[in-house]
């Protein structure tokens, strides 16, 4: 898939989905038409020239030559391609290892109109923040997509794979469950607090009560909801009063240094009635014991070469830290750099 990555800054688009990575750096590649190899697999320095071409041809790059020296923005601009080039090519091992169906052009399209829906005004200002002010294309944009789609099928693959064992399920329904949900209503006087009894008593909602007259503003637009009953998150007056609290039924005039309180709680769901909720985001905690492990393996048993010119590979930092700025290098012969005849962009010389 090394020619099919699109050039976009990781922080110019929220469609580009990178992995914190590291991993073991080769020998140096031979080939100098040959920007980095991913076990095996070549990225051209061509595909690298094309996309930096392509960066420096848009208003983006005049923002990033105002903050540094255009040597300092070619590092920053070329190490971000070939990171994200390298990141690529170790999903897609991982997501063919794995069994999964790389995602299809279509699939990436469909996605894209998603995106654009949910994060930009107007296709017209997806237009003009990503195809021209980033200086990227529609093609290379739905192929970061994919790659964003890939990355995510790899993650939730793993995390789908893990089972949780009915204690950890068991566990994490109490943390999050275990505990009643507690509304109040805050009023100066006990007078105040009684006259707020009545009127719930009488039929009144508690909510419509709690907007009208509660003096903790905060959770009156709530309906007087303040969420699970947390031990020690309340003072230690509200706190016994509402554990001592049948759900559903409200509490006498509760006297704290905030007022009078009327409480009432109500019972969480049964483990059953949330058991689908709770094994997802119990598989979801595990599952990241799981991806720190594909990390690792990545990290320690994938084989990155990076062409010197360019640098070495940082996984940590998910980017080719270039050694000198790249002009300084050696140049290879303008004709011959890309291996293929093509001109090399990326010497100032040539």
């Amino acid at each position: 898939m090394a020619g099919t990555i699109p050039h976009v800054m990781q922080r110019s688009l929220p469609l580009i989905l990178l992995l914190v990575l590291a991993t073991a750096c080769g020998p140096a590649v031979g080939n100098p038409g040959v920007a980095a190899s991913v076990d095996g697999e070549e990225i051209p320095v061509t595909l690298v020239q094309e996309r930096f071409l392509e960066v420096r041809g848009a208003p983006v790059w005049d923002d990033l030559v105002a903050q540094q020296t255009p040597e300092e923005a070619e590092q920053l601009v070329v190490s971000t391609i070939l990171g994200q080039l390298i990141t690529a090519e170790l999903f897609e091992a991982a997501a063919l290892e794995r069994g999964l169906d790389l995602p299809t052009e279509a699939e990436a399209e469909e996605e894209l109109d998603r995106i654009i829906a949910e994060q930009f005004p107007s296709e017209e200002a997806f237009t003009e923040q990503v195809l021209v002010g980033q200086g990227a294309s529609m093609e290379s944009v739905i192929e970061q997509v994919q790659i964003g789609m890939l990355i995510q099928a790899v993650q939730d693959d793993v995390v789908a794979q893990v089972e949780v064992t009915e204690e950890q399920v068991q566990q994490l329904y109490e943390q999050q469950f275990g505990t009643p949900s507690v509304a109040h209503i805050l009023v100066a006087t006990e007078e105040e607090a009684q006259d707020v009894i009545d009127r719930i008593e009488g039929g009144e909602d508690f909510a419509d009560v709690a907007m009208e007259v509660s003096l903790d503003t905060g959770s009156a637009q709530q309906g007087g909801e303040l969420g699970p009953l947390q031990i020690g998150a309340f003072v230690a007056e509200f706190e016994q009063a509402a554990l001592d609290l049948e759900p559903g039924v409200l509490s006498e005039p509760v006297q704290t240094q905030f007022g009078f309180h009327i409480i009432r709680t109500t019972a969480g769901p049964t483990l059953d009635e949330v058991r689908d909720q709770v094994v997802a985001a119990a598989q979801q905690q595990a599952g990241q014991v799981e991806l720190e492990e594909l990390t690792s393996r990545l990290r320690f048993e994938s084989d990155v070469v990076v062409n010197p010119r360019f640098g070495t590979w940082d996984g940590l930092q998910q980017s080719v830290v270039a050694a000198d700025p790249l002009g300084a290098l050696d140049p290879v012969d303008a004709t011959a750099t890309d291996g293929l005849g093509v001109p090399d962009p990326l010497n100032p010389s040539g």
